[in-house]
Order: C-alpha cells, then sequence, then structure tokens
C-alpha cells in the first residue's frame, strides 16, 4: 500500500483541498512558517480546508541558520500545536544542521510534535553527511523526471523500490517527495510518497504509542530490571536497588529511545527526587532486605504500559516512565508498604 501526499505554501493559495482529496490523495503538509520573520498568510485557512476536506494534515517549517529563539518564538506563536510539524532544511549549509537539532530538541520539550525534517540527500552530502537520526524522521526529495498524474511518476521512477527511498544519513526516509510536477487540482505541485497505509503514516508521525513500542518498551525494562535476579525469586536489599536502579533507569530509557528512534525523543530526568520520596514516604519504614517476586513486577510493568496504550500516551517516553513506577511500586507493594503523599 503507498499513500500520496502533497506539500503547499502561499504559492497555492487557491487549491481546492476537497478536489486533491477526491484525487486520491490521503495528506498533505502546509507551510506555516520560515526563519523568523515569516508566517504564510494562508496557513490557518490552508490547514482548515485540508481538516474539513477530511486529509491527514501536518505543518512545517522552514529553517535558517539565524536566529534560533527567534525561529522557536515564529513557531510557537504561529504553528497549530495539535498537528504534527516538520522541519525543513535545504538551504544554508552546515550550519543549519546544528540550528536544526537544536529546533527538535527545543520544541519538543515545550510539548510540540516535531515528526521529522525534511533534509534533500543532496543538501546532507553538502553540509558533510552528518547523523540525521537527531533530526527524527526523514523526509527525502529527489526528482527523476517527468510530470502527470503523481502514481503515473512514481511507478515510473520504480515506485516502493525507487532510488529515493535508499537510507542516508542513519535514516531510511518516511516520506519521499519524488516530483515538483505532479497535476493536482489543476496545478503542478510537489508530490510525495508513503511506503503502508495512512494509519502507518498516522502512528509515525503522530508520536502515538503502538503495540509494537509497548512490547518493546515491556521487553527492554524486564531485561534490565528483572533478569538481574536471574528470572527467579530471590533477597533484594531495597535501599541499594532503589539506588542502582536511579541511575540504570537512565541506561533502560536511552536503550528505548536508541531503538525507537524519533518516537522517543526527551525521556524522563534522572528521578532522584521521586527515588528519595519514595524510600521517605513508606509506612512502615523501608526493611533493608525482602524477597521480591519478578511476576508481581513484570505485571507491574506490563500493566502500566498497556495502559499507556490505552490512553494514547502521546510519546512513549510516557510509558517508559509509567513503567519505571510501577516497577518501583510493585518493589514496595511485595513488601507490604503502601506509598503514601
Amino acid at each position: 500500500m503507498t499513500e500520496y501526499g502533497i506539500d503547499v505554501s502561499s504559492y497555492q493559495s487557491g487549491i481546492s483541498f476537497s478536489q486533491v482529496k477526491s484525487e486520491g490523495f490521503s495528506f498533505t503538509v502546509i507551510k506555516a512558517t520560515e526563519g523568523d520573520n515569516y508566517v504564510n498568510p494562508y496557513y490557518a485557512a490552508q490547514t482548515q480546508a485540508s481538516l474539513d476536506a477530511g486529509l491527514y494534515t501536518m505543518s512545517y517549517h522552514f529553517v535558517h541558520s539565524a536566529d534560533e529563539n527567534g525561529q522557536v518564538a515564529e513557531v510557537e506563536n504561529n504553528v497549530r500545536k495539535d498537528l504534527p510539524l516538520w522541519l525543513d532544511s535545504e538551504v544554508d549549509g552546515s550550519g543549519e544542521y546544528a540550528v536544526s537539532v537544536d529546533l527538535v530538541g527545543h520544541l519538543r520539550a515545550n510539548g510540540w510534535n516535531v515528526a521529522g525534517t525534511y533534509l534533500p540527500r543532496w543538501f546532507w552530502s553538502q553540509i558533510g553527511s552528518p547523523d540525521l537520526t537527531p533530526l527524527g524522521l526523514l523526509w527525502s526529495s529527489g526528482y527523476p523526471g517527468g510530470s502527470g498524474a503523481a502514481s503515473t511518476i512514481y511507478n515510473s521512477i520504480g515506485g516502493d523500490g525507487a532510488s529515493g527511498w535508499g537510507a542516508y544519513g542513519n535514516v531510511t526516509p518516511t516520506l519521499y517527495q519524488f516530483t515538483n510536477q505532479a497535476h493536482v487540482a489543476g496545478l503542478n505541485v510537489d508530490c510525495s510518497a508513503f511506503r503502508g497505509t495512512l494509519q502507518n503514516l498516522k502512528d509515525a508521525t503522530s508520536m502515538a504509542l503502538t503495540q509494537a513500542d509497548a512490547d518493546l518498551v515491556v521487553n527492554n525494562l524486564l531485561n534490565r530490571n528483572i533478569d538481574r535476579q536471574g528470572g527467579q525469586t530471590g533477597t533484594t536489599n531495597l535501599f541499594a536497588y532503589l539506588a542502582w536502579a536511579d541511575a540504570n533507569a537512565i541506561n533502560g530509557r536511552n536503550d528505548v529511545k536508541s531503538s525507537l528512534g524519533s518516537k522517543i525523543d526527551s525521556v524522563a530526568a534522572p528521578q532522584n527526587q521521586q527515588l528519595q520520596t519514595i524510600v521517605t514516604h513508606t509506612n512502615p519504614p523501608v526493611q533493608a532486605t525482602a524477597t521480591v517476586d519478578p511476576t508481581l513486577l513484570q505485571n507491574a510493568v506490563t500493566a502500566a504500559v498497556n495502559q499507556a496504550l490505552t490512553n494514547i500516551a502521546p510519546v512513549v517516553a510516557q510509558a517508559v516512565q509509567a513503567a519505571l513506577d510501577a516497577e518501583r511500586d510493585a518493589q514496595l507493594h511485595a513488601l507490604g508498604y503502601t506509598r503514601t503523599p
């Protein structure tokens, strides 16, 4: 299954999104802002029209290397926060890479769903072929030629096996902009393909927690936090465990982050204060040694992740945090303690 979408800016101010939808397209990416001093005057209207037409709608910010803080403000003041956001990096040379990385981190830390970055292979080579994993999902481009219906152009260049899908910067593209000459709703526009279903695209770009992600989180946490006991009931020094878990949880989260890529960008801070609260607010006071049942911990971790899945957690990091909290609470519960405010 291949889904097709278009990206538009003020140059396509009059495009009919209902016609775009009727011609078989399923998603749009609409330019919102550029640098620190430009807002697409049609952004709000285009976005609403796209949504009203039933298209999966995303935004993009065109990155420049200057005034990083100004660009953050430009996005936060003008771009819808409820839609996935892409960065577009292709003009200012190597300095733009560092700015893009910072923008991804800053915006995500403030609750923006930065799905990924449009960064063509030619530009990647021009700026020194850096690692692109910090920029989220990759949106590649390359125009082998041709014009007309999007699907005709796409199939003529190899379709899902086209060279534009090749990985670079340690990332395989999620979107491939394969032409700027697709005939759509009476206009020639940029068109991109997604290999998968529309729901797959939504899962990838909404940062939604999928069952596969949940399984990965569970397995990772269990490997680190339960297998240390050899999978058997044993005696654990709770104080030592809590101190160990604070440091080890960071490594565990980093492993999950590495495995999930852009779906988990920022993770919970080290839990020194939270651990101290657990140790202090237990009833009765924490004892030095106790028997811990690994099955209880496994069930608690699984339940926490499944609950996050049920609630459609906005980022996988929330599931990681919930699972770690649940494991610690399970440790205390197994010892007969209850956590108090």
